[in-house]
């Protein structure tokens, strides 16, 4: 199925996709965590736990979301661009990603 997709001449068949691979995303994240919240048992204090530190967890979880979010979302943008924009899009979305 991989090869299939590489041998195509262009992404615009894909783009009314990208809304289902931002939902199925959501679904799986919302099933992870909550697989995760049903097997565990009760759990004490962070405090106790000194080999985990949750200082950054928020912050690796945003940036995962974000840079998963903004694959998916990437083919739909491209795709509604004129055919003049699209040629600089690449290196837009490169500075986009370098400078956050």
């Amino acid at each position: 199925p991989v090869l299939g997709l590489s041998l195509l001449p262009s992404a615009e068949s894909l783009a009314p996709f990208s809304t289902a691979g931002n939902v199925a995303f959501a679904g799986a994240f919302v099933a992870v965590l909550w697989y995760g919240y049903q097997s565990t048992g009760p759990i004490g204090p962070m405090d106790e736990y000194t080999y985990f530190d949750t200082g950054g967890l928020s912050t690796f979880f945003g940036t995962a979301i974000f840079t998963i979010t903004a694959h998916c979302e990437s083919i739909a943008i491209e795709h509604s661009l004129k055919p003049s924009a699209r040629k600089a899009y690449p290196r837009t979305l490169d500075a986009t990603f370098a400078a956050v």
